[in-house]
């Protein structure tokens, strides 16, 4: 099936609502998402990107109280988050108890996170309440998608519907930054655009 384009965000939330996957802008580039509380969507995007089940998912959510909700925010994370969120800075961290993205954390190693820069994004998750995936919108091993051209090079003959919210060609930009922040020390695991000085 063709990807279907959705008009607005309330029609995005709609889908993901229904466990659908929608295409939606970040800050970096699009990105392919689902609710993260959603165990069989999330496991579709493995299947669809072609991507080994080992490699963890990264998540966006609306704002820190959101983040909180499911994972643990030690101090040092916390200062991180006021300081960069929102922005390109993901932050891995451990689970809370019975948290509801529990199927995502493989091997006890936690979960990357960030509040994202971009303003559609944040309102989506806004709008869901939930977390969402936040993988790069492509193939396995393929370069990232700027625009509707890649995004339909990638997508265009699924099995399934995959919808996607068209904000035309996003700018090139570098990576977010990831930090690992399980731990009382933190310890870049990818250096990107965010600089944080308390490192």
């Amino acid at each position: 099936m063709p990807l279907v384009r959705v008009r607005s965000i309330s029609q995005a939330v709609k889908k993901l609502r229904q466990g659908q996957l929608v295409i939606y802008p970040t800050e970096t580039a699009y990105a392919l998402g689902a609710d993260a509380t959603n165990k069989f969507a999330c496991q579709t995007i493995y299947e669809i990107k072609g991507r080994s089940g080992g490699k963890q998912l990264t998540l966006i959510a609306a704002d820190s109280d959101m983040v909180e909700k499911y994972l643990k925010l030690m101090s040092a994370a916390r200062l991180l988050a006021a300081q960069y969120w929102p922005g390109s800075l993901t932050i891995i961290l451990l689970l809370r108890p019975h948290s509801r993205l529990a199927h995502l954390d493989l091997l006890g190693r936690g979960i990357g996170i960030r509040v994202p820069a971009n303003a559609t994004a944040r309102q989506l998750s806004r709008e869901l309440n939930r977390p969402l995936i936040a993988t790069s919108a492509n193939k396995s091993g393929r370069p990232m998608a700027y625009s509707r051209r890649a995004l339909f090079r990638y997508f265009h003959n699924q099995p399934m519907a995959i919808y996607y919210l068209d904000k035309g060609t996003l700018a090139r930009r570098r990576p977010t930054t990831i930090i690992d922040a399980r731990g009382p020390r933190l310890k870049i695991i990818r250096q990107g655009k965010c600089r944080p000085k308390m490192l």
